[in-house]
């Protein structure tokens, strides 16, 4: 990294904008903004390590006192504008009292397929993976972390002061990796593992469905109260968190209980347009990407 901050240093006194972008998944480089701001060098990131690791961290991140920006939008959402939309209510004298939503695309597929029908769960997961949805391992996705990430950053943006995962202790994070599958060697190992578990999920989807409802893993923050939870939970149909395919769908309730609902929509073309509606003000803009 000595030699990159040489460089970059270098680049920064010249007469245009520099830009450090880092689309690593690592825990270590985003140790290094601190020193890359200071030298009024621009970033941008869909690297979720820096902006829900350590408090500090991120403390020291954010209150750079220079002129350069973090640019973390893809860190939640992917396309979804959640991050700007956040910050626009919040800068525009809003405050926010809960966020709540499907935040991982890879669950939303395995959701959607497996809690509207009589498929295995291990299948589902089987042909996500070779679909290439999940990670390599889909442990990387089953284990809930990802999920986490992204609401520590939102929780953060909102306002409160909360440590990132790993540590169970600070909200809950349900895991959807059998405790017998946790030391699998690989992701291959994990997939072959799996329909010995299938019974465990199966029962979850019947008890849905005999109360009228259907199980999806969902992500959701009580500004008001501090709670931050991660894991499944029981939809009746049509209810706002039924998507189809790998849509993420996130609602921000604010004050004046309007609620901004933000979705990916896919049309016939595999072009995605961004739909927002905003619950309470009676507006409806949309735009293609």
């Amino acid at each position: 990294m000595r030699d990159i901050h040489q460089a970059l240093a270098a680049a920064s006194r010249g007469p245009d904008p520099v830009i450090f972008i880092d689309c690593t998944a690592s825990d270590k480089v985003p140790e290094e903004y601190k020193e890359i701001l200071d030298n009024n060098i621009h970033i941008a990131t869909p690297n979720k390590k820096g902006m829900s690791g350590k408090l500090a961290l991120y403390k020291t991140i954010t209150e750079s006192t220079t002129h350069a920006i973090v640019f973390h939008e893809a860190t939640v959402g992917a396309g979804l504008p959640v991050i700007s939309t956040l910050k626009d209510l919040i800068h525009t004298g809003d405050k926010i009292t809960k966020i709540e939503g499907i935040f991982s695309g890879t669950l939303s597929y395995i959701f959607n397929v497996w809690g509207g029908g009589n498929a295995k769960f291990s299948d589902v997961v089987r042909e996500a993976k070779e679909k290439g949805y999940t990670e390599p391992d889909p442990r990387d996705d089953l284990n809930g972390m990802d999920v986490a990430r992204k609401l520590t950053i939102l929780a953060r943006i909102s306002g409160l002061e909360v440590e990132g995962p790993p540590s169970s202790d600070i909200f809950p994070i349900e895991s959807l990796i059998p405790k017998a599958l946790e030391t699998a060697q690989s992701g291959d190992e994990f997939v072959a593992g799996l329909p010995f578990h299938d019974a465990e999920f199966d029962e979850k989807r019947t008890a849905a469905k005999q109360a009228g409802k259907v199980v999806r893993f969902v992500g959701s923050i009580d500004v008001a109260t501090s709670t931050i939870k991660v894991g499944l939970q029981s939809f009746v149909h049509l209810s706002k968190h039924l998507i189809v395919g790998t849509q993420r769908r996130i609602h921000l309730h604010h004050c004046r209980d309007q609620i901004i609902s933000l979705r990916s929509i896919p049309n016939d073309m595999g072009i995605s347009r961004l739909s927002y509606k905003a619950l309470g003000m009676c507006c409806l803009t949309s735009c293609s990407l």
